[in-house]
C-alpha cells in the first residue's frame, strides 16, 4: 500500500530530536521486554508469570493514583466536591476537537458524489431443519448457491470507489466481507446477546457532559498480564510539563458497581493474556464529554470499528452502558503513579494529526543516512496512520519504504507503507 499525502495525518507522530533523558530511561525500559522471536518471548513470558492472578491484583491495589493539575480546565464542584466541572476554555477544546477531527471524515465524504451500491439479489432461505428434502443434491446446491452469494458481494466491496487498496477490506455497519453479519428473521433479532441484547440492560439517563459524573460512575482500571507489549519497541509517550507520560492502558466507568467477574483471557500472536479489573477512585481531571470525542474519534473514526456499541438496544438517546478513559501515566515515589488529565490527551491528537510526510520533505527523506531513516522508521513502526475518506481509512505500518532505487531526482515518490 502506497502512503499518500492529500488529506492525511498520523496519531502520534514523534521526532527522533526531541527525545529527553526520561524519555530514554522510559524506552530503555519498556524495550527491555522486547522480543524479536519467538523463543525470547516464550522465555520472557515465563519470567512474568511467576505470579498468580491473585498476586497481581493485590500488588495493583497497593497503587495510589492522583491527576495532573489543570486549574485552567477544571474546577471542582463548591457543593458536591466529588464532581469536576470543565471551563469555557475546556469546551473550547472539545469543539475544535470534534469539527477538526472526529467530523473530518464526514466533511470529506459530504463533498463527493452519492454513492450507490449495486443492488443485492434477494434469496428466499428455508432452514434446513424445516425443509422437507435433505437430499445430497440439494445440499450441493445450497452450498453452490452461498459460494456465488459470497463472491458477489466480495466483488460488491470491489467496486466502491473510496477504497484505499484493491487488497484491503473495509468495514461497514452490520457487513462482514461476504455480506450481512446477521441474516436472522426480523423476529428472532428482537433476542438474544448475539444481536446485541443482554439480560437486565436498561436505558440509561446521560450524563452530565460537562462534568465527570464522580458522584454517580463507578471506575475500574483495566489491567493486562503480562502487562508488555512485546512486539512493539516504541510506546506512544506525551511529553506534559517537563515529564512523560507513557501509555498504560484504558479506565472504565460503569453507571452500576461490577460484581465479582470471571476471568477474562484473550490469545494474541500465541501469546495469552489475562485482562483484570481493579476498582480505583476516580480521576479528578476529566469530563464525559472528552470521553465521547476521544471514544468517536479512536473507536469509530480511525479503528472504524463501526458495530461496537456500549448502549443498551435501543436505546438511542441514553448514555452508554460504560465510558473509556485512556490512561497515560508517570511512576512516582511510594508506589505512586501521576494520570495525565484528558485534554491533554485530546491535545496531543490535535497536535499530532499532521502529514505522515510532507512533499516538500521528500528530497530530505532522500538525502537522510541509512541509521537516520531507520531510527525514524522504528518510531513510527506499530503507529496507525489514516487516510479519512478512504476505506479503509486507517491501516497499522510493520514497515516503511523509501524504495532508493526507484527514486528520480525531482520526482521523489512518498515510501511505501507495509
Amino acid at each position: 500500500v502506497k502512503s499518500w499525502n492529500s488529506d492525511s495525518s498520523k496519531s502520534s507522530l514523534r521526532k527522533g530530536n526531541t527525545t529527553t533523558s526520561e524519555r530514554e530511561m522510559l524506552l530503555s525500559k519498556w524495550r527491555k521486554n522486547y522480543c524479536a522471536t519467538r523463543e525470547e518471548v516464550t522465555r520472557r513470558i515465563e519470567e512474568l508469570n511467576s505470579d498468580s492472578d491473585e498476586d497481581i491484583l493485590e500488588k495493583e491495589k497497593k497503587i495510589w493514583t492522583r491527576t495532573t493539575p489543570a486549574d485552567l480546565f477544571y474546577q471542582r464542584d463548591e457543593v458536591n466536591p466529588k464532581i469536576i466541572r470543565g471551563t469555557g476554555r475546556l469546551q473550547k477544546i472539545c469543539r475544535t476537537f470534534k469539527e477538526e477531527l472526529v467530523l473530518r471524515a464526514k466533511k470529506i465524504n459530504a463533498a463527493k458524489p452519492v454513492y450507490e451500491p449495486p443492488p443485492r439479489k434477494n434469496r428466499a432461505r428455508i432452514c434446513k431443519h424445516k425443509s422437507e428434502q435433505s437430499s445430497s443434491d440439494s445440499s450441493e446446491e445450497e452450498l453452490t448457491d452461498e459460494e456465488d452469494c459470497t463472491m458477489e458481494e466480495l466483488t460488491r466491496k470491489q467496486q466502491h470507489p473510496d477504497r484505499l487498496h484493491p487488497e484491503m477490506w473495509y468495514n461497514d455497519v452490520g457487513e462482514m466481507n461476504d455480506g450481512p453479519l446477521c441474516r436472522c428473521s426480523k423476529k428472532s433479532r428482537k433476542s438474544g446477546i448475539r444481536h446485541g441484547i443482554y439480560p437486565g440492560e436498561k436505558f440509561l439517563k446521560l450524563c452530565d457532559l460537562d462534568t465527570n459524573n464522580g458522584d454517580k460512575l463507578y471506575h475500574y482500571r483495566i489491567t493486562i498480564s503480562p502487562p508488555t507489549n512485546f512486539l512493539i519497541k516504541t510506546p506512544t509517550i506525551i511529553q506534559h510539563d517537563e515529564h512523560e507520560f507513557i501509555f498504560e492502558g484504558f479506565s472504565m466507568f460503569s453507571h452500576f458497581p461490577l460484581g465479582e467477574l470471571p476471568t477474562c483471557k484473550v490469545i494474541r500472536f500465541n501469546i495469552e493474556y489475562t485482562i483484570l479489573y481493579i476498582e480505583e477512585k476516580i480521576p479528578d481531571n476529566f469530563t464525559v464529554h472528552e470521553l465521547d470525542l476521544f471514544h468517536d474519534y479512536l473507536f469509530t473514526e480511525v479503528l472504524e470499528l463501526v458495530d461496537l456499541d456500549f448502549k443498551a438496544a435501543g436505546d438511542r438517546e441514553g448514555c452508554s452502558q460504560f465510558h473509556f478513559m485512556p490512561r497515560f501515566v508517570r511512576e512516582l515515589p511510594d508506589n505512586g503513579k501521576e494520570i495525565l488529565s484528558m485534554k491533554e490527551v485530546l491535545q496531543y491528537l490535535l497536535d499530532s494529526s499532521v502529514p505522515l510526510i510532507k512533499e516538500s520533505e521528500l528530497e530530505e527523506m532522500i538525502n537522510m543516512a541509512q541509521h537516520e531513516w531507520q531510527t525514524y522508521a522504528d518510531e513510527i513502526k506499530g503507529m496507525v496512520v489514516t487516510y479519512p475518506g478512504k476505506k479503509p481509512c486507517s491501516v497499522r505500518v510493520d514497515q516503511l519504504d523509501r524504495n532508493i532505487d526507484l527514486q528520480t531526482p525531482g520526482k521523489y515518490k512518498f515510501p511505501e507503507i507495509v
